[in-house]
């Protein structure tokens, strides 16, 4: 019986820490976007500026922000390509972890990973800075919006 109450309370802060922390999101009315590889802060501000149409402000001190995204993590590793895609050979593909934090920078209030050739590193001759940011921007919306 102790075990049960002990699972239950358990599950009960860990909902109400979820719960806190979607509130927090959900909170954001200004963002401060850090410097970013290859300039995608630079398409991150104009993705919010466009798809937000003003619920979300871009700022530009880190002090006057409710949160500050940031890259965190970024890899680029070369594979060899299988034969049934068009070009054989050697691809740099390139993975990036960008997260959403408090103003103070301590609790992550949302995250999203990116995999895909070229990313970081090449990726503006295609437009690829641009379409990352769009789809970050828009999974952003999808979680401040639920």
């Amino acid at each position: 019986m102790k075990a049960l109450l002990i699972f239950t309370l358990s599950a009960a802060m860990a909902a109400a820490q979820n719960s806190s922390v979607v509130r927090s999101i959900k909170r954001i009315q200004r963002i401060y976007v850090d410097k970013m590889p290859e300039g995608l802060d630079r398409c991150i501000r104009a993705e919010i500026a466009k798809q937000f149409k003003g619920k979300l402000t871009v700022v530009f001190e880190p002090e006057q922000a409710d949160a500050i995204m940031a890259a965190v993590s970024v890899q680029s590793t070369e594979v060899e390509q299988r034969p049934n895609d068009r070009r054989v050979g050697l691809q740099e593909i390139a993975t990036g972890s960008i997260s959403v934090l408090d103003k103070e920078g301590k609790i992550v209030l949302w995250s999203f990973e990116v995999h895909d050739r070229n990313i970081w590193w090449g990726a503006t001759r295609h437009g690829g800075a641009q379409k990352i940011a769009d789809r970050l921007v828009h999974n952003l919306r999808a979680a401040i919006e639920r």
